[in-house]
């Protein structure tokens, strides 16, 4: 399951209306002070969350896993790289032999 990341803009929106709801003596105008620091903060939220974005893509091996993050896996879980004794990870690339084989499908597609 994806992570979902808000865009910058609603994110600073949801946290000016949260403020102006908590605090409504507070100018929340993106100039004002208060505007500045939720700014800020949505910029912060919006670092984070594609920092965690990013580890659950590599948590557990998806389609949107890094080759680092699928090696990592790889070696965690002990996996043989057929790399020589004690090398763990994703295996090497290896050549094609036989070349054999039945191509199906539409030409020009």
């Amino acid at each position: 399951m994806p992570f979902e990341i808000t865009d910058f803009e609603t994110k600073r929106q949801q946290m000016t209306a949260l403020s102006a709801n908590r605090a409504p003596e507070l100018a929340t105008s993106p100039i004002d002070w208060q505007g500045e620091q939720i700014a800020a903060q949505a910029q912060i939220m919006q670092s984070l969350e594609s920092t965690v974005a990013l580890g659950m893509a590599d948590a557990i091996p998806t389609a949107e896993s890094s080759s680092d993050g699928l090696n990592r896996w790889a070696n965690s879980l002990g996996l043989d790289a057929s790399k020589g004794p004690g090398i763990y990870g994703l295996k090497g690339a290896s050549a094609a032999s036989g070349a054999t084989g039945q191509i199906t499908g539409t030409a020009g597609t």
